[in-house]
């Protein structure tokens, strides 16, 4: 009887063992996939700040462009000199 114990013994052990090898594996792999997706979230942010500092002007004429067309839209009297504006603010650009 003992013999058939220390055999399950021996047996769980080494299953246990195995076991913790694998996860001991996986776990190196995630920590290697977790310093990549640091590399690239610093190089993400690198990039995001380009692309603000970009657009920053974009927004600016963009504002300025919805007021002078939603002016147009109201039925103002004065259409021609609203349209020269416009033409003068897009053409600066």
């Amino acid at each position: 009887m003992t013999v058939g114990i220390a055999i399950a013994g021996w047996t769980f052990l080494l299953l246990a063992y195995a076991i913790t090898i694998a996860d001991a594996y996986f776990l190196v792999r995630v920590v290697l996939r977790c310093r990549e997706i640091r590399v690239l979230a610093r190089n993400t942010a690198i990039a995001a700040r380009g692309i603000l500092d970009n657009t920053t002007g974009v927004g600016d004429a963009l504002g300025g462009t919805v007021e002078l067309v939603s002016q147009l839209g109201k039925g103002s009297g004065n259409v021609s000199a609203l349209t020269s504006l416009l033409r003068t603010k897009l053409g600066a650009r």
